[in-house]
């Protein structure tokens, strides 16, 4: 599964559009407790063995701060551990780019 967040990585505000690619786009867009709950739930629902996305480093630990300051739960991980990757560099998101295009 890909997912990408919208907004400028380096300076990370509101979670308020989230792409995910999984055999088909699907977007979650709007305040961002609702982008949350969907995106959790989605998650958990599709249950994926990874989540690859850019700037990850950036974007999990605001997603999880967000997520449990809202009392959602992560559905990130299915042993609640989240394990970090060295990062890749992919084509495909080599620059941040506003909710909407291609991921």
């Amino acid at each position: 599964m890909g997912m990408e967040v919208a907004g400028d990585p380096n300076f990370p505000k509101d979670i308020s559009c989230v792409q995910v690619l999984n055999e088909r786009k699907q977007k979650f867009e709007g305040p961002e407790k609702a982008v949350l709950t969907d995106l959790m739930e989605f998650i958990k629902v599709h249950d994926p063995d990874v989540i690859l996305f850019p700037y990850a480093d950036t974007w999990v630990p605001l997603i999880v701060k967000q997520a449990r300051r809202y009392g959602l739960e992560l559905t990130f991980s299915r042993s609640v551990r989240l394990k970090q990757m060295a990062s890749k560099y992919h084509h495909h998101f080599d620059t941040p780019r506003l909710c909407g295009l291609n991921i």
